[in-house]
Order: C-alpha cells, then structure tokens, then sequence
C-alpha cells in the first residue's frame, strides 16, 4: 500500500492510476489538516481506479464518529464496486493536535472499531478490510485480536519486526486467529543511501514523533537517543507535517543527531536492489505487507521507481503521464 496526502485530487487521482500500472495493491489517503477531506478524496479514486483498493490511512474515532465514518466509507465502497474500500484507523496523531484533544487510547480506540462494524450492513456488501495502526504493545496485540490487518509503525528493523511478529502470533495461538501484520516501511529509492535517507528526513521526524508517543517504545531506547527524541518532540511543527519542502521538521534530524539512527529503525534507503533485497527479508520475517508513505516525498519518482526497479513492472515506467 501506498500513502498519499490528498492536497490535490487532481494529482491524486493520475498518481492512483500510475499505482494500478505498478502492481502497488492498495492505496490509503491520509486525514489531517491542510488535506482535502479524505472521502472526498477517496470518492475521486473510487471514480478513476477500476482494482486497486483505496480508504482512509488512517482516520481516527475521536475528532471523527465511528458511526459517521462507518456511513462514509460504505458509500464509498458502493461507488468504488463492493469490496474494493477499507477503513484504516488509529487512535489519531496530527488532526488531534490542532483539536488540542487526546488520542483515543487502546480501550477507545478498540470502541471506536467495533462502533465501525455494527454499523455495517449485511457482509455481502462490507469493505475490504478493516485496517489499525498500531505502535504500543498493548495497541498492537488489541489490533491483532479485533482488526482484519493490523499495521506495525514501530520500525523495520529486526528488533521491531521480531516483536511485532511475536505478539501477533501469540494471540494468534491464543485465539486460533489474528490480523494479518502490515509494516510501515519508509522507503526511498536513490544512487546512494546518503541521498536517500536525505529525502526521507520529513518521514523520519513525524516517524519518532508519533513512535516514540508510548512509553514502552522510548524505554527501549538508550539514554542519548532518548533525550534527543524528547527533544523532537517537543519542537515538532504540526503546520509542517508532510510538507515536502522547506519542513522543519526534516532539519531537527540532523540538527539533534538522529539521522542514522532513525534511518537504521524506519527506513529503507539505497539502491533499488537493496529495498527489494529488505523486502524479501520482512516477508521472510513473517510480515505479510507493507504500507509505504509517499507524503513529503516525490510521489511520481517513488511510483515510477517501485513498479519499474523494485517490483519489476515495466509498465510502471512515467508514473507522471
């Protein structure tokens, strides 16, 4: 799945179509502010797209009701051909901020998706999936046990990815079911690692801001690291979060120390041959797909670049057309 910030429908919708050529399986719009809303944006998809699926990644059920939500995206799902809309949602980061209100939690957010579902209609004509992000131990177990694909934002390392897997397969074994595990993978594809994990800086700031949110994910970091995304945080510009160019945000990393550490736990970046080699690993790992943010990044190159390079599509080529 890629991710997209929808500030321009029109753009939007000619990258969805360079998405489809790319053999990219699903597309999510985020919701924050500065964005067009995410169904209008989805309902534009809906109407240019013919297979790849398409929802909100992620919207959230405090700022917005499960139950107006539910409604939202079973039009789109209607508009789209039926089974081809998910619902991704999250306990909120960035549309919370301005609202200057607190995320939902685990108890609320788990609320908030059970709300979703008892306010859809008969299981013929249900979305796709129902998709959670999850960063905390407690979120992500909640998530495997509820939801139909839950996605992993802590990192793309192996300590990440091994305690990720680890959850999900022990409720798996406890229940006799879980959700598939999806992996927030931050990817560039460049010459070199250097430029590419430059490009990736945006990402890599509004990764820690919002990762490093649970307790549990900062105690695992050693003392500098710590202090240095104490300070992150505290400075992160939300007015910023996605922009491309001239973000704030992107010179924190650099300016606090964190450029490779934040590389080695978020992102993949080199060479098209190293992220296709990392991706063959999280699959080996156990990680049944992966959601690749394109906000604050050029859409048309990332596009282009998996399809032909990574996924080997060559019809992917001129992502822009």
């Amino acid at each position: 799945m890629l991710t997209f910030a929808p500030s321009d429908l029109a753009e939007l919708g000619r990258q969805a179509r360079a998405c489809e050529r790319a053999g990219i399986t699903a597309v999510g719009v985020g919701d924050s502010p500065g964005y067009h809303d995410p169904y209008v944006a989805l309902a534009v998809l809906a109407q240019c797209t013919s297979s790849i699926r398409i929802g909100p990644m992620v919207t959230n059920v405090v700022t917005r009701v499960p139950q107006v939500s539910a409604g939202a995206i079973r039009s789109i799902n209607d508009l789209a051909g039926a089974g081809r809309a998910f619902i991704g949602l999250g306990a909120g980061d960035s549309a919370l901020a301005g609202a200057q209100v607190r995320p939902a939690g685990v108890a609320g957010l788990q609320q908030g998706i059970e709300a979703v579902r008892r306010h859809w209609p008969a299981a013929a004509a249900r979305p796709w999936r129902v998709v959670v992000a999850a960063n905390g131990p407690r979120t992500l177990r909640m998530a495997a046990a509820t939801a139909d694909v839950v996605v992993s934002g802590t990192g793309t390392d192996d300590a990440s990815i091994r305690r990720a897997v680890d959850l999900v397969g022990e409720v798996r074994r406890e229940r006799g079911r879980a959700a598939a595990l999806w992996v927030v993978a931050r990817i560039s594809v460049g010459e070199d690692r250097e430029s590419a994990v430059t490009e990736l800086r945006p990402l890599l700031a509004s990764a820690a801001n919002h990762v490093f949110a649970s307790a549990a994910e900062r105690d695992r970091l050693d003392a500098r690291t710590a202090r240095a995304v104490a300070r992150l945080r505290q400075r992160y510009d939300y007015a910023s979060h996605g922009r491309r160019r001239g973000n704030p945000n992107a010179e924190l990393v650099d300016e606090l120390g964190l450029r490779e550490t934040l590389a080695e736990r978020f992102a993949l970046a080199g060479p098209a041959g190293h992220v296709a080699g990392r991706l063959a690993e999280l699959a080996r790992a156990g990680v049944d797909g992966v959601v690749i943010p394109a906000v604050g990044l050029d859409a048309d190159r990332l596009v282009e670049n998996l399809g032909s390079r990574v996924l080997g599509r060559p019809g992917a080529q001129h992502a822009g057309n």
